[in-house]
This record gives C-alpha cells, structure tokens and sequence, in this order.
C-alpha cells in the first residue's frame, strides 16, 4: 500500500458494448469473498488485513452495463485492477475553493527515453453534493516527463467551489493495445485556495470497455476501515433503447476489519476471535493461544497453479495429476521494541525499550535521581502522522512514579525538533496527551521538566497513536506461525473448486499443512464434512468442509489424495529427528505432527504426548490431554524438560496417545524414538 492516503469510498465501472449490440438482463458472481460466507450462517467476516481483494464476473448477454461497487475508505493504488480506469470522482470533504488539477503519472525511462502514462485530455465537472454536477470543461495536461517533481499541474480556468471534483480521461500520452488510453497513475491531487495541495480521496472510480464479453472478469482492491464495512456491489442494465429502468443485480459483502488482535487474557469466559478471507478459511483463536507480541493474523488465498508441482507430486498422500483444490499462506505480524535514548536511567537498566507491549514493569525505563529536565527520544523507524501519546507510569500502591510537567517535540530529521504539545500537569495515572496540530514525525522526544516523585521516573510503557486511533507499531512479519494452543482451522471447499483444478466431484480429498522444517506437505487426516450435511445456508455450491485443530501454520492446502494414502489409526512425524536444542537458531525445537484417519465422530479427542527415558522414566509431557473436535494436532518440544531444563543428548522415546471420546472406541498409540543431539 502506498503511503498517501486511501483513494475510493465508491467506484464504478463502466463498459459500452459494439454498436448493434443486444441489451436484457445482468447479473453479478461475486467470487471472492463469496457473498454469503458459506462456513457459517453469517454474511459477515472478521480479518486483520487492512485492503480486500474483490473479483467476480459480470454476466450479461453483452450489452453495456453499468456496476458500482461502494467501499467504506477507498482505494490503495488506483493502477491495481482491472478494467482500467477512465473517470474518478474525488471528495474533498467539505466545499472548497479548487484552483488545480495535479496528476503525479508513471513515467518509464529507458536508454534516455521517457514515456508518459499520464493524462492528456480529460473532462472536469463539479458538485457540491456529489449528485448534481456541472457541465464539464475541457481541459488538456501535460506528460511531466519534464518537471522537477514528476507532476502534471493543470490550472483551473477560474477557480471552482466544489466539495466533489469528477474527472473523466479523453485521452492519454500512451495507447494500450486496443487502442483505449493507457493511463497508470500514481497518485491525483487537488490544489485549492487555502491549500497548495490536497490528498483528497476519490469517490467515485469508473472503467469503460468497448465490447464487453458475456462474461466480464473484474477484479479491484479496497481499503477498509477499522469497524465494521459494508461493501455493495450493483449492476445496471444500460443497453440503448431500453424502457424504463434496466435489469439490475446486487452483491453485497460484510467485513470488520479488526486492526490488531486482542491483547492475550487468561480469562476463560473471553471469547474467541474468528478471522476469515470471507471466502472459504477461518481460523478462530483462542485468546490465550495468541503469542505475546503477535498483533495480527494474515489469511491469503493463493493462486493454486503458484503452489511448486515438485512440492506434492512425489508425495505418497497426494494426487499429483492435479493441482491443489485450494492454497492459503498464512502470516503473522509481530509487533517490536522502539529504540530509545534517555539522558538518565537505574544502573543495569538501560532505557532500551519505548514501545514493547508490556505494560508490567519494569518495562521501558526507569530514572533515579537525576538532575531535571530528563530527556527521552524514540525513533519510529519511519515517518507517522501522531496525533496522541498515552504515557503510563509505574503506580505503586497509589504513587505515581511518572511526570508531572513536560514537553514533547516532534522531528522528521532527529535534527530539527519541533514543539508538539506541552503539558502542565499530569495525573497521577495513566496520562493522555493529544497533539492540537498532528503532523509527520519520525523522531519524539519527551522533555521532562518536573516528576511526581523528586527526580525518581518511573514508565513503564509509552503509547503512539495516529490521528484515526490507530497505534504506531514497529512491526516484522513471519510465514511460520506458532501458537500457544491449539487454534482451529475451518477450510470450506466447494464443487466448482474441483471443477478448477480438472478432479471429479467425487475425488477424495484431503486438507493438508505445509511443514516448513520437512518441507513437504503433511495430511491432516481431518475428516470432511459433505456440503449436504451442513447447515440450509451452507449447501448451495456442494463441495465440503474440513475443520483441525493446529498449534502451528504456514500454508495450507486441499488436494485430491491418491489411492495409496495411509489409513491408519494414528500417525505420528517429527520434523527434526534428531533435533539439537542447543540455542544456535538451527532445530532448536521439533515439532510432532499427529494425524488420525477416519471421522472422529464429532465428540473430539484427547491428546497426550509424553518423553520417556530408555529406561522409562517420564521425562516431559509436551502435551497432556489437549482436547481436539479435528483429526490433526501439532505439538512442539524444545528439547525442556518438566522443570524446564535442558535434556542430556541422547534418544528417548516418544508416545503420542489419542483417546477417542466416541462410545466404543480405544485409545490409539503412536511410539518411537527421538533423538536429542549436540
């Protein structure tokens, strides 16, 4: 995602059929996510991820048709998409006095020739209410190729009074290859009166296509807000010499973008967080699985011909005449310590931490009896538009440890500092301090001009906020994601998937975990449910439903199992053996894939994993009676024993005990060897 701000609440795309062409009904496929997310009874979904990806299919018996999609908070790039784009409405909010156009186009520069993809002609109308607009004007840009900044500036005739700015291209400085206007741009600006340049969000986006096929793909990111989001979709007949008002279709999508997930809490009456692509996954995550600094969970649908060939045809559980029915990645963001410098702090304490996620102290630094004022600088690792800081002290039996007067500055360079805010007076808990005038700022630095307690600061966390309520995190992502418990992952495949990938409707399929360390696909053996057996609005589209419990995750995948698959009652791999827990960064920690065969039977299962010594003595029990509803459990041992010490080098022997909870049934055994090495 760019940088700038977002770019659509509301686009549209357009397309015009040939000359002659028939008009009658229309009709709108949303592919993905689904309408209905067919997992549940629910049309709403929960993600971490800020932009979602909407793709379907117009169908229609090639006349033109008009389809609007209405999105929350815009769009992040306006060259991502197809159809491309032809006409943009922007929203600047509240009336304005608009004076300039200013287009930052692509340009590409090769062997001393640059090439334009900007505008060159393009018609401009105003409103005021977005409803009624202005005849347009005419109005012609130039390439930029040859400005300083790479912009295309183009002065208004006179100035306009507009809250809402359509603009709607004519031609361009490139030709695509049907001869349309090859436009790419990077970014559009309105200059008013009071401002020499404004970001504002485009509200309307449009595409247009000469001759559309009975069958018209479309495809286009969407940015969304923290909350819930509503996203419609809505197709309208626009065949000429129609009566009346044409055919029209809707889709409509329900998403709640949840921008980081909860902070981990021990009690057992907090409820899950279920995340989804809205499509066919959803991972729910006990709160206490969550690992400390993990902030949020990334779900993403894969193309599934991207997935290697050479990663599963050779595997003995898979079908390698296919491609994989689905494909997922899964990824986490991790959140990490600020830097921070301090004129003061406890001998053995350095202030090395400002933002960390702990709010238990000590946490992030501590002064003692230093002379006033104390001087505290963090480094963001990049520029943010702060708006608020939460400071929170250390409070010792109703003492506050944390300041009393200070100053924050704010500086792009850690050069120049500018003053952002001033306190006068603190609480004596946890302080709020909000920035009248929120600008961009990479380094901050709190001047401490007075404490609660004489010279003895005490803070055990600092907070940064932007000015939509989001935090300033330094944040790392990871593909290989373990949890503190088991999570539960639900994989919802459906009849036209098979269809896709060229396999039977009846194809025996399995939902398979991707183990990093082996590097090989591993099968669940997690039962399937058949589309028939699920709830009334969970049917439609036939397919299945896989639901495992799994303490690790990296990608996931349905395919079509072979002949040969293992069925037997439990099977139980290790992904180093032997592995060497001895700190270097390489198999410290293996992990024991379990998988049962056959339905469960729906009333779960008891898991137990215990390491003995040769001469049977328990050793560790990496898990004991974990509960699972799936055919599929990870555990992972990093080589500890039940007092947290570090086992001798040597073998032991492994036991993975699953007891079924099913009447009639008899706990099944998995046992080897695992070897401990240097």
């Amino acid at each position: 995602m760019k940088p700038t701000s977002t770019w659509m609440v509301t686009f549209a795309i357009v397309l015009l059929a040939q000359a002659g062409a028939s008009w009658g009904d229309v009709a709108v496929e949303l592919r993905y996510p689904r309408e209905v997310f067919r997992v549940g009874s629910t049309t709403e979904f929960v993600t971490n991820d800020p932009v979602l990806r909407i793709a379907g299919t117009v169908v229609s018996d090639g006349g033109p048709w008009v389809l609007s999609v209405t999105a929350p908070a815009g769009v992040p790039d306006l060259s991502v998409g197809f159809p491309a784009p032809v006409e943009v409405t922007l929203d600047l909010g509240t009336p304005s006095l608009v004076t300039e156009v200013v287009f930052t186009p692509v340009v590409e520069r090769n062997g001393g020739v640059a090439r334009s993809f900007g505008v060159r002609e393009f018609l401009l109308a105003t409103s005021l209410d977005g409803l009624v607009f202005s005849s347009a004007v005419p109005l012609a840009s130039g390439s930029s190729v040859a400005s300083l900044d790479g912009r295309a500036r183009v002065p208004l005739p006179e100035e306009r009074e507009a809250r809402f700015v359509r603009l709607t291209w004519q031609s361009g400085w490139q030709l695509a290859e049907d001869g349309s206007p090859d436009i790419r741009l990077d970014g559009i600006q309105l200059a008013t009166r009071s401002s020499g340049s404004v970001a504002a969000p485009v509200s309307v986006f449009a595409a247009r296509a000469v001759s559309p096929a009975k069958r018209a793909p479309f495809a286009y990111d969407v940015v969304l807000h923290e909350g819930r989001n509503n996203v419609v979709l809505q197709v309208v007949d626009q065949s000429v010499g129609a009566v009346g008002v044409g055919s029209t279709d809707s889709a409509s999508i329900a998403v709640t973008f949840l921008p980081e997930l909860p902070v981990s809490s021990s009690n057992s009456d907090s409820s899950p967080v279920v995340l989804s692509d809205g499509a066919s996954l959803a991972v729910t995550v006990p709160l206490g699985a969550i690992p400390e600094t993990m902030r949020g969970l990334s779900l993403t649908r894969v193309d599934t011909l991207s997935v290697p060939p050479e990663t599963y045809r050779a595997n003995a559980d898979i079908d390698g005449s296919y491609p994989p029915i689905l494909a997922y990645d899964f990824s986490g963001r991790f959140q990490e310590p600020f830097q921070a410098v301090s004129t003061a702090s406890l001998p053995g304490q350095p202030p090395s931490l400002a933002v960390d996620g702990r709010f238990e102290f000590p946490s992030t630094w501590v002064s003692n009896l230093a002379p006033f004022p104390i001087s505290w600088r963090v480094d963001l690792r990049e520029e943010s538009v702060v708006a608020r800081i939460v400071v929170y002290p250390r409070v010792e039996d109703g003492v506050s440890f944390g300041p009393q007067r200070a100053t924050v500055l704010f500086s792009t360079d850690n050069e120049v500092f500018t003053v952002a805010a001033e306190v006068e007076e603190f609480p004596d808990g946890v302080a709020t301090i909000e920035v009248s005038n929120p600008t961009p700022a990479r380094y901050v630095e709190i001047v401490i001009d007075e404490g609660k307690q004489a010279s003895d600061i005490q803070i055990n966390e600092i907070e940064f906020f932007t000015p939509t309520g989001s935090r300033v995190l330094a944040q790392v992502t990871s593909d290989t994601l373990s949890f503190r418990e088991p999570v539960v992952v639900t994989t919802r495949y459906f009849d036209a998937d098979l269809a896709a990938a060229g396999a039977p409707l009846d194809a025996p399929v399995g939902v398979f975990l991707w183990n990093p360390d082996a590097r090989e696909w591993q099968w669940t053996r997690a039962a399937a449910t058949e589309a028939q057996r699920l709830n009334p609005g969970a049917r439609a589209g036939g397919g299945g439903l896989f639901a495992l419990d799994a303490n690790a995750l990296s990608k996931l995948a349905v395919f079509v199992r072979s002949d040969s698959s293992d069925d037997r009652g439990v099977v139980a791999e290790w992904s180093f053996n032997p592995f060497s827990p001895n700190g270097d960064g390489i198999a410290d920690t293996t992990r024991l894939s379990i998988r049962l065969a056959g339905d469960p039977g729906g009333a779960g299962s008891e898991v137990s994993v215990h390491i003995y010594s040769l001469a049977g003595m328990l050793i560790a029990s990496p898990a004991d009676g974990a509960f699972t509803t799936s055919g599929a459990v990870t555990v992972d041992w990093d080589g500890r024993d039940r007092n947290g010490r570090a086992v001798p080098i040597g073998a032991y022997i492994y036991e993975a005990r699953v007891r079924r909870f099913a009447a009639g049934t008899t706990p099944v055994v998995a046992n080897g060897i695992i070897a401990v090495a240097k």
